[in-house]
Order: structure tokens, then C-alpha cells, then sequence
């Protein structure tokens, strides 16, 4: 008796709980609209006195755990010992027969904690039995998914995509230019792609019949270097030329024997029957020998025919019997080149010094030849747009600062589009900056310089200050 008055003072409802519902509790849970008690034995969730596990002696709770359900009970008895406070009672899986072991083991407590223990039973049970269907039903899984991994396999697939097209379109066009004959020489293509046009190439080389390639080779033969030479040398390349204009063999002998007349007829037949197929050897031969004699008989060739030394010079050399050498091709080509690349620096000169002129004009001072280091920071071209276009840019930037000198050519690009300079005829501020592409820059400044001149501005002329002495 001495102990349970110890316990009871000890245990005091009242008391906990107006500590608990007018202070502090860790449990307690306030909304907007009631309190609710985090407590993992509050038999309701709600925070109130009846159903506060902290601030009643006597408590009972259902739990689950592992979908199995327990009843958990507490008594004032066991308050001294917090460790055995709770006394757990395992509830038959059968719903009926765990009613029956709720009320037989609560037969003397409070209606509401039978209530409140039997409703949360039911709840538990239900949603139990919700999660095994839910198992035994089959629904599709969901799969978290990584989106960098997504895109990534996305561009590749696009990436692939565009490779093949790009194999067969190459693929294509090579054979398409092959067939027509179009590269004669050695160039650089895709390594697989050229071996399999070569190989569908051969594949069609082949069905060729040998007696038309000994025919080929007899027609050659009869046109070879020695018998070119042999017609220089004694002086009857005219009759050679006539006698393949004719279609004759220029063998003017009638004492041959008959064996002789006999293969020449089936030499003719055979040039009758592949006519077509020759037609463009035979305008080369006449080609040649017409050269040669133009050469060699300089009144039959009318003036300015050869204009090219060297040219000449071949033409010479294959009409005294020497063989043809490509140097002079080469060292022509070399000579044109040369001449187009003088000819550019020469015009990118003159407008140089058109534009520096007329910024020179323009802005009433002297301005740098190198227009890159100019141009560079932008001011020059800002100041030229002001004097034109009065108010074109507002703020020109004098400080040495990359990003601002890259900012000025910006604004003057801006305000050259809005003065009406065509976008085509504009340029990148990388152009200028860094100098990637002056003669682009310059072109534009000769766009501007016209289209000025159409809306009739005229700048004064500049005089230069004469140096010194």
C-alpha cells in the first residue's frame, strides 16, 4: 500500500498533463485547425487529455509491425520500471478472434479505450489487407530516370543518324561522278567508301570482252610515239594528218602483197565497227599533229595562236621528237597564280587607302595606314558614324580594356544596320579585333562610304600636314 501511494504521487495525471497542454511537449503538433500528437503509442493522433499516452497512468494502443498487429498496455504498476512499462500482447491475424483478445484483456478499462483500441484495429486490418492485394495485382514498375544519360544517348543517336546519311549521300555522288567520268586522277576520299565504288567498279570492268580489249590495243598501236617520230623525221606528217582525216592508213604502196590488202580490210572493218567507241582518241591524234604543224609551219597558223612561251616551247620540242613534259604546265599555272594573287594584293591596296582616305576626310585628322591597329579599339569607327549619322552612338569607351574596345565595335555595328548598311556587307567585331578578316572589314567601310554618298553626305578634303624638315 506504502508503494502505490509513492507510485500515485509520483504519477500524477493532473498535473502532467497541465504541464504538457500549457508548456512545452516535443509530441505536439499545431495547426490551424486542431492539435495533433506525434507520440508513436497515442492511440487517436489527436493531442487531447483522454487520448495522451504521457499524462494517463493507464493506457492501451494497438500497433502494427511487420503486418502483424499488437496490443500494447500500460498500468501504474509497472511505472517505476520504464524500461517494462508496456506490456505487449501479439493479436491474432483473424480479425474476429483479435476483437475478442481486445476485449478480454481490457475487460475493466475505460469505454473509450476499448473504443478507441477496437477502431484502430479495424483500420490497421484494412489497409493490411489493401497492401496484399495491391502485391498480388500486376502493375507496371516504375523506374527512376536519369536524364543526363537520356539526352546524352539522344545526341548520339542523332549524331549516328546524321554520319550515315552523310556515308551514303558521299557514297552516292561518288559513284555518280565515276560513271560520268569525272575524276581521272587520284583523290582523297573517304577510304571505305572509295574501295567499294572501286570494287563495284571493277565488278563492272570485267564484263568488258577481251576481243574488244585487243581491238583497243591494235588501234592504239598503230599511233605510237615511234611512228609519230617516224612521220617528223621524213617530213610526212601532212599526209599522216590527211590520211586520218580520210579514214585511210597512209600507206600509198600499191605493189603490198595480197596477204597484206587482206589484214589491212579487216583492220578497216574493225575501225568501222568501234567508230563510236574511238571517236575521241582519233580527234586527239589529229589535235596533236594539227599543234605540231602549226609549230612547224608558223605562216599556216594565224597570229597569236600561241601566245605562251612556254607552250611554245613544248609544242617545239614535241614536233623535234621529244616527249611531252608537264613542267610547263605547272610553271603557266605557277605564272596565273602568281599574277591573281598580285593583282588581289594590288586591289586590297587601293582600298586601304580609299578608306583611310575617307575617314581621313570624315573626321578632319590624320588616321594610322595600319588600319587594324586603327580600327582596333573601336573608337574611329564609332567617331565616323557620329560625323554621318549625328548621335548614332552615345557612350564611346576610351579605356584600353579588351571587352570594352570589343563593346565600341558592337556599337557601331549597330549603328551602321540602323542607318540602313545592308547586313551581308557587315562584318564580326572578331574580324576587326583580333584581325581575323580586314579585308572583310574594309569592304564594309567601302559599303558605308556609297551608301553616304547616295544619301548626299560629301565629306571635306583633307589635307595631310606636311612633315617637318
Amino acid at each position: 500500500g506504502i508503494l502505490l501511494s509513492l507510485i500515485s504521487a509520483m504519477q500524477h495525471d493532473e498535473v502532467i498533463w497541465s504541464v504538457i497542454n500549457q508548456n512545452f511537449c516535443s509530441f505536439k503538433v499545431k495547426t490551424e485547425t486542431q492539435t495533433f500528437c506525434r507520440h508513436k503509442f497515442n492511440v487517436s493522433g489527436l493531442c487531447n487529455r483522454q487520448s495522451c499516452p504521457l499524462a494517463n497512468s493507464r493506457y492501451a494502443t494497438i500497433k502494427e509491425e511487420n503486418g502483424i498487429c499488437y496490443l500494447y498496455m500500460k498500468t501504474i504498476e509497472r511505472a517505476h520500471t520504464p524500461r517494462n512499462m508496456w506490456e505487449k500482447i501479439k493479436l491474432k491475424s483473424n480479425y474476429e478472434q483479435a476483437m475478442a483478445q481486445i476485449d478480454e484483456h481490457l475487460e475493466y478499462w475505460s469505454k473509450f479505450s476499448i473504443h478507441k483500441c477496437k477502431q484502430r484495429l479495424t483500420k490497421i486490418t484494412q489497409y493490411l489487407i489493401r497492401m496484399r492485394k495491391l502485391k498480388l495485382k500486376v502493375r507496371k514498375k516504375i523506374v527512376t530516370v536519369n536524364k543526363k544519360v537520356e539526352r546524352r544517348e539522344r545526341r548520339r543517336e542523332e549524331k549516328a543518324l546524321v554520319a550515315a546519311k552523310l556515308t551514303k549521300a558521299i557514297e552516292k555522288e561518288l559513284l555518280d561522278r565515276l560513271k560520268k567520268g569525272t575524276y581521272e586522277g587520284v583523290y582523297n576520299f573517304p577510304e571505305q567508301s572509295f574501295e567499294k565504288v572501286l570494287d563495284d567498279k571493277e565488278v563492272t570492268d570485267e564484263e568488258l570482252d577481251d576481243e574488244e580489249l585487243e581491238e583497243d590495243e591494235a588501234f592504239v598501236e598503230d599511233y605510237a610515239e615511234e611512228d609519230l617520230e617516224d612521220l617528223f623525221d621524213d617530213g610526212s606528217w601532212q599526209d599522216a594528218v590527211r590520211a586520218v582525216e580520210d579514214g585511210d592508213d597512209g600507206d600509198d604502196d600499191d605493189n603490198d602483197d595480197d596477204d597484206d590488202d587482206d589484214d589491212d580490210d579487216d583492220d578497216d572493218d574493225d575501225f568501222e565497227d568501234d567508230d563510236n567507241d574511238d571517236n575521241d582518241d582519233e580527234d586527239d591524234v589529229i589535235d596533236i599533229m594539227a599543234s605540231v604543224a602549226s609549230v612547224q609551219d608558223p605562216t599556216s597558223v594565224p597570229a597569236g595562236t600561241i601566245a605562251d612561251p612556254s607552250l611554245k616551247d613544248a609544242m617545239t620540242n614535241l614536233a623535234n621528237g621529244g616527249t611531252y613534259d608537264e613542267s610547263a604546265d605547272q610553271a603557266a599555272e605557277k605564272r596565273e597564280a602568281d599574277e591573281r594573287e598580285a593583282a588581289t594584293r594590288q586591289r586590297q591596296e587601293e582600298d586601304r587607302a580609299a578608306v583611310q582616305g575617307w575617314l581621313q576626310a570624315v573626321l578632319q585628322r590624320e588616321v594610322d595606314a595600319d588600319l587594324h591597329a586603327a580600327l582596333k579599339d573601336g573608337t574611329v569607327l564609332c567617331e565616323m558614324i557620329n560625323v554621318i549619322h549625328p548621335d548614332s552612338v552615345a557612350n564611346i569607351s576610351r579605356s584600353k580594356m579588351a571587352f570594352q574596345q570589343m563593346e565600341n565595335i558592337g556599337f557601331y555595328l549597330a549603328a551602321v544596320e540602323a542607318y540602313g548598311l545592308r547586313q551581308e556587307y557587315s562584318f564580326q567585331t572578331v574580324d576587326l579585333y583580333e584581325g581575323q578578316n580586314m579585308p572583310g572589314v574594309i569592304n564594309s567601310v567601302i559599303h558605308l562610304m556609297n551608301l553616304a554618298k547616295e544619301r548626299g553626305y560629301a565629306p571635306e578634303t583633307f589635307e595631310a600636314a606636311e612633315p617637318e624638315a
